[in-house]
Parts: C-alpha cells; structure tokens; sequence
C-alpha cells in the first residue's frame, strides 16, 4: 500500500532534507539497486491527526504494486516508545512534505498500542500515529494522525495490516468513532480509506498552511453499535 499519512499539522513546516529510514538496529534503508529511494516519491501527509497522501489521518495514499507473496508474514509491528520515536519521525521525514512538532509524537506514544511502527525483514518501513480524544459525555475516538508506507514497499498489504490493527483496537476497547483528514484533491487515500468504511464528513476550507490545495475532508468510520445507530 503506498504511504497512508493523513494531513500535516497545520504548524507543520516543510522539510528540507530527506534521511533514510533505518532498521531497528538503527542502520540506514539500503534499497536494491533500481529501486526508487524514499522520499523521491510524492506520498502524503495530513495534519495532525490526518492521513498521510495517500497515508491517513494526517497525510494521503499512493499505491504502487507487489511483486511476490508472503509479505504480510515478513511484517511484524512494534508500538512507538521513547527509545524509537526517533525511527518514526526519521520515517515522517521520508514520508511527509511536513514536520510534526513535539505534541504529535507525546500523542504517538501516549496512545499506546494505537501507534505501532511496520518493519518489513527487519527494517523500518511504515508507520500509523494515533491520538485518543475525549468527547464530551466521556466516550473515546480515534485520531488518525498519519498512516504511510514507503514507496518500495508499498503494495504489499502494510498499510492495511497497520489499520486493522487500529480497527480491532478499537473494537476491543469499545471505542466506535475514527476519524482523520485528507487533502480534497488526494483521490487515491480517498478511495482508499473509503474501502474500509470511512465516509466524508465534514470539508474544511484552509486547512493546511503550506500545501496547495489547503482544504481538507473530514472521513469518519464508526464500528460496533455506532456504525448501526448512524
């Protein structure tokens, strides 16, 4: 699946440089030889609490196809603590024309299990970033802050694997709301999240500071009783 990051914080700046993702030994990607590099590929980002292009919550999806089976398999997720939180913003870096401040990653790691980073063979290739918020009456929902997969690697059922994840989460802990924020004009993480079950909400016009269009869709899943009662 292509990066799922969902919308940029609206303080976001861009970022200049693009440093490789690294393992969980904390090597730096190496990419076969004719494979495209990360960051060179336009992906997605979204606010906090957005999609990434094509990446959820706070970014947006772009997709590209797998070649050979058994992926799923090869991709273990690991949750975002204090001594990795530096592999997911060097991954947000790859990933995300934005750069998140402070609260984005205290959210991250705050939420738990709701934020887990996707290794492939060992390497660190994707991520989803969640935020619990309380709703008034005391009921919980889901923020989905950003969700991406690096372009090589996308394809290969990670970004759905790091979603459901959330989905059965949610589930368990009996939490029926999601939402996030994409770009009006990022059809591919639209259609992508509209897949499993998400629908537009709400248009919010300038969202974004620094990315053209600056306008943003609200996309709400509700599961369990909620999903009936809508």
């Amino acid at each position: 699946l292509a990066g799922r990051p969902t919308t940029p914080e609206r303080e976001g700046q861009p970022e200049a440089e693009t440093p490789p993702p690294c393992s969980r030994r904390t090597q730096p990607l190496k990419l076969r030889r004719g494979r495209e590099r990360p960051g060179r590929r336009r992906t997605g980002a979204v606010r906090e609490g957005g999609s990434a292009r094509m990446g959820a919550g706070e970014g947006e999806v772009s997709a590209s196809k797998a070649k050979g089976g058994g992926a799923v398999e090869r991709t273990s997720l690991d949750g975002v603590r204090d001594k990795n939180v530096m592999q997911l913003k060097k991954l947000n870096t790859a990933l995300f024309p934005v750069r998140y401040n402070d609260k984005y990653y205290q959210d991250a790691i705050a939420s738990k299990d709701f934020s887990k980073l996707a290794y492939y063979s060992d390497i660190c290739v994707g991520a989803i970033a969640c935020r619990l918020e309380k709703k008034e009456g005391g009921a919980v929902r889901v923020y989905i802050m950003t969700l991406g997969v690096l372009a090589p690697y996308r394809g290969l059922g990670i970004g759905t694997k790091l979603l459901n994840h959330v989905f059965d989460l949610s589930a368990k802990q009996n939490i029926s709301e999601l939402y996030l924020h994409v770009q009006t004009n990022n059809d591919d993480a639209i259609a992508f999240y509209k897949k499993f079950g998400f629908e537009i909400t709400q248009t919010i016009h300038n969202y974004y500071m620094n990315i053209t269009p600056p306008d943003c869709y609200v996309l709400t899943k509700f599961i369990g009783q909620a999903a009936t009662k809508k």
